[in-house]
């Protein structure tokens, strides 16, 4: 019998009856039942970026934490990423569980330029089809196996477009059962705030009214109001 993603999570009864008679026609029944506990696969993920506060010039390491909490093993993984306005990727800095992977496929915006009106952002995604270990060129998203952790770590580099306000990094992660049924996607996001340097200039004088051989003093005041 193979189990498929019908059967119901948890303990399930599964019982066998036989019924016969003997020559002189008296019957007779019997039944015997074993438990069999079902697990479902599932996904939990936390994010963490090493910098809640970013401006031009940043360059935050973003964590990913993704655990499979249950005794059922997850295949097939996909790992998406949504950057934000202004942040590019850093090209070979992607590790899982500190060995380092292949870069992501990317959609959308690969690079904010600064004075750019882009309004876009990066999608990055590692799944199970294009990313490898690259010391040993081994498939590195096939499965998560049961009551078992991964980390996804990798940099990023902040460009002078920014949001300058408040805005969320969100990540999605999703698998398949060992019958092919989707788990997930789970997604989860961090919270951040961008930066944006707003030099003001002001200048005073000690008189707006001087007279001939007077001297003046000046003051000169640079703020910087983000």
């Amino acid at each position: 019998a193979i189990v498929t993603d019908n059967a119901s999570g948890g303990i399930n009864e599964n019982c066998a009856n036989i019924t016969g008679y003997d020559n002189s026609g008296t019957g007779y029944t019997d039944e015997y039942c074993i438990s069999i506990t079902v697990y479902k696969p599932a996904l939990e993920i936390v994010k963490d970026v090493s910098q809640h506060g970013v401006e031009p010039g940043s360059e935050p390491l973003i964590t990913i934490i993704i655990e499979n909490p249950t005794y059922a093993t997850v295949y097939n993984i996909t790992i998406t990423e949504f950057l934000p306005r202004g942040f590019n990727y850093t090209d070979g800095t992607a590790k899982l569980d500190g060995r380092k992977i292949s870069d992501p496929n990317w959609t959308g915006i690969r690079e904010f330029e600064c004075g750019s009106n882009d309004t876009g952002q990066l999608n990055l995604t590692w799944n199970f089809t294009n990313t490898n270990f690259t010391d040993t060129n081994t498939e590195a998203l096939v499965v998560i196996p049961p009551k078992t952790t991964r980390i996804l770590t990798f940099r990023v580099h902040v460009k002078c477009n920014v949001q300058n306000t408040t805005f969320n990094n969100t990540v999605n992660v999703s698998g398949v059962t060992g019958n092919g049924s989707q788990v997930g996607p789970n997604s989860t996001s961090f919270e951040m705030r961008g930066y944006i340097a707003d030099a003001e200039l002001y200048k005073y004088a000690s008189t707006n009214s001087p007279t001939f051989f007077e001297y003046i003093d000046y003051m000169v005041v640079i703020w910087n109001n983000p």
